[in-house]
């Protein structure tokens, strides 16, 4: 038997139905919001099954009905965090300091820091550890109202490590809705002297995170000295027959032209995406892409078309999202 509850005593709801109705593209006004006063909400067995007015609601037959008092409380869509690296041991701290003192994120990795920084902590973490830290990470976004999250493996870098990470993930007994990525193409591990076959290495593993259902999507980092369009390009059509839809780490650092490989590729999303340029913009208007904008971890790119404004006049659907961690 269905367990219902009805919320009453809301001060104001906000369901966004006309954001929906607009598919999240364009500038979004107040009145896309969808806010309303004096609304009950009706929820059968966890999801929300009806909103009206109290006059309105639909008849329950014989089903008990629990109801609830929100006591004036307001009611709005949980959060959704859709690019977080939440699975890692150990900090960059240090390298934040020195982004704010100018700094170039290739810099940073040259001297041993960056990505491969936090590689070598991960690998050195045992799994019950890794599992305590993310399992505190998905708690501190629920306190912060986030209630979807996509997560990123990417710090293992090694097929072994990799596949833990991604275990650890599907295990959580978090009651965030998580979406578990595979980014084992974030950049060369020590271990490989050629992207080409760290690759191929890459490649061999996707059927069996598809067959254990260990991720959703595939994620790559394009950018000088990580991967290139070629690389990607033949990594993420291999990914897409594997059963995963796709994403890229694009035109974050520099002009790579990603964005348009991931339109080309009908990928999720853009990530990133700073270092575009009109005629990207214009090129991506026409397409079902998602551009994601990470101004936290962006803002020390020196970049000369800050996208934001230009992606919502032109029509592109853009979500924002911290790439930090929470906590």
């Amino acid at each position: 038997m269905s367990k219902k509850i009805l919320f009453t005593d809301i001060g104001e709801i906000m369901t966004l139905s006309g954001a929906v109705h607009k598919k999240a593209r364009g500038p979004i006004t107040e009145v896309d919001l969808g806010l309303s006063r004096k609304k009950v909400m009706l929820v059968e067995d966890g999801k929300i099954s009806w909103i009206g007015a109290r006059a309105k609601l639909p008849r329950q037959g014989k089903v008990t009905v629990k109801e609830v008092s929100l006591k004036g409380q307001n009611v709005f869509p949980g959060f959704i965090d859709c690019h977080t690296h939440s699975i890692f041991a150990g900090h960059r701290s240090e390298e934040f300091e020195l982004r704010n003192q100018g700094v170039s994120y290739q810099e940073i990795a040259s001297r041993g820091g960056g990505i491969l920084s936090t590689v070598r902590e991960t690998r050195k973490a045992n799994s019950e550890c890794l599992a305590d830290i993310f399992e505190h990470r998905m708690q501190v976004f629920l306190k912060q109202g986030v209630t979807s999250v996509e997560v990123k493996s990417g710090y293992g870098l090694s097929i072994k490590d990799e596949l833990r990470l991604l275990r650890i993930i599907k295990e959580s007994k978090t009651s965030v809705k998580i979406t578990p990525t595979f980014l084992g193409a974030h950049a060369l591990p020590p271990e490989f002297s050629t992207r080409e076959a760290y690759l191929t290495e890459l490649k061999k593993v996707l059927p069996q995170i598809a067959k254990k259902n260990l991720a959703e999507r595939v994620d790559i980092f394009i950018e000088k000295n990580y991967f290139s369009i070629d690389e990607g390009r033949d990594y993420l059509t291999q990914a897409r027959q594997a059963g995963f839809d796709i994403v890229i780490h694009a035109d974050q650092l520099s002009r790579t032209g990603a964005s348009l490989l991931a339109a080309e590729l009908k990928a999720v999303s853009t990530d990133h995406a700073i270092c575009v340029t009109d005629d990207d913009i214009n090129k991506l208007k026409d397409t079902d892409i998602t551009c994601v904008l990470l101004p936290s971890s962006d803002f020390y790119v020196h970049c000369p078309y800050p996208p934001a404004r230009k992606f919502i006049d032109k029509g592109i659907r853009v979500a924002l999202s911290t790439d930090f961690n929470p906590g």
